[in-house]
């Protein structure tokens, strides 16, 4: 009987399926090299709405202002979607 675990630290998912414990599903930009672990992209999966968050009692930099700005450009590009 299969059983499903829900864990949410990367890093553990990471070494339970490197252990083959199982498999995962990630969005792109949390994967990382790992020696152990075969990675293959799904076609026709959905693509992921994204989003800018930053600690909202400190004002925003011009640094975080520009990547908001590229971010919006990309954004328009591709009707919001990464």
């Amino acid at each position: 009987m299969s059983r499903r675990v829900y864990i949410d630290d990367l890093s553990d998912i990471e070494a339970l399926v490197a252990a083959g414990y199982g498999a995962s599903i990630h969005v792109k930009s949390a994967l990382r090299a790992h020696p152990d672990i075969a990675v293959r992209e799904l076609s026709g999966a959905p693509r992921a709405r994204a989003r800018l968050a930053w600690r909202g009692a400190s004002p925003a930099s011009d640094t975080l202002k520009a990547l908001a700005s590229l971010l919006q450009m990309t954004s328009s590009e591709t009707n919001g979607v990464f």
